[in-house]
């Protein structure tokens, strides 16, 4: 349709006798123009939009598909010649209503997106602690692998949780959990980010060169909870790892810090029991 009135205005610049057959050239001209791009948007946006949004937002786009079109149809009608107030409120009204119709679609859009959004935060949040979950330290940590970007990460094991479960509950033993959460991200969170991966396993990421050494080094002396707290602080078994240091892969980097957890944890129970 706008092709068509498109070409209707420009054919009246020429002469009378010349006018339909300009009318035709550039309608045309402009359908060859416009034809591929038309059909490449209704294929890449329009049909996309169609297959993914709920119906109740396509019929949305559809009425201001039609309230458009009735636009125009009505200012080519109002501007063609003069025409009685009933044909220009008519325009008027059909202008008002889409207008009404592209604030409801711009709504629903901006809404939809918003949703969007907060369901992503949600996925990439451990509800428990509110710290980031197992999803987001992947994504970030593959990031700054393939950027190229030094970093190192500490795998953090909570000592003897399982006895905290045993001997409080598993209420107290969350409450645990959130309070070492808290405590490490506000002692440690200038320095990189602090990530529940499941249970009573953690990774803090480091961002730059400083290197697992200094990092376990800023480490050493942690206490979450004070002298009055009901449930004792037990500690941690940490093993740090750095990329491209220690390994230029992500699974293989998370393998040697996990090792050396888990070495630490038994050199930790061999000491204990040696006393």
């Amino acid at each position: 349709m706008l092709a068509f009135l498109f070409s209707q205005y420009l054919g009246r610049l020429f002469p009378e006798s010349a006018q339909m057959t300009a009318t035709l050239i550039i309608q045309t001209a402009v359908y060859l123009v416009t034809l591929r791009p038309f059909l490449r948007l209704l294929h890449e946006r329009l049909l996309y939009v169609i297959a993914h949004e709920q119906t109740d937002r396509c019929n949305m786009l559809f009425c201001l598909s039609a309230s458009t079109c009735a636009v125009i149809f009505c200012a080519n009608f109002v501007l063609l010649k003069e025409h009685s107030l009933a044909a220009k409120l008519a325009l008027i009204c059909t202008l008002a209503v889409n207008t009404t119709l592209m604030y409801q679609a711009l709504y629903g859009l901006t809404h939809a997106r918003r949703n969007a959004v907060q369901t992503r935060q949600e996925s990439l949040t451990d509800a428990l602690t509110g710290l980031n979950n197992r999803r987001a330290f992947f994504e970030q940590a593959e990031l700054l692998v393939e950027g190229g970007h030094p970093f190192a990460i500490a795998f953090i094991d909570l000592d003897r949780f399982k006895s905290i479960n045993d001997t409080y509950g598993h209420v107290a033993g969350d409450s645990y959990l959130r309070r070492f959460a808290q405590a490490f991200t506000r002692q440690f969170s200038d320095q990189g980010t602090l990530y529940r991966i499941a249970g009573d396993e953690f990774i803090f990421l480091r961002e730059g060169e400083q290197g697992a050494d200094a990092m376990l080094e800023g480490m050493r002396g942690f206490s979450v909870f004070s002298a009055e707290s009901e449930i004792p602080f037990l500690g941690f078994s940490c093993g740090t790892a750095a990329f491209p240091a220690d390994a230029g892969v992500l699974d293989e980097l998370l393998g040697v810090a996990d090792g050396r957890m888990y070495r630490a944890k038994t050199d930790s129970r061999a000491a204990k029991n040696t006393v």
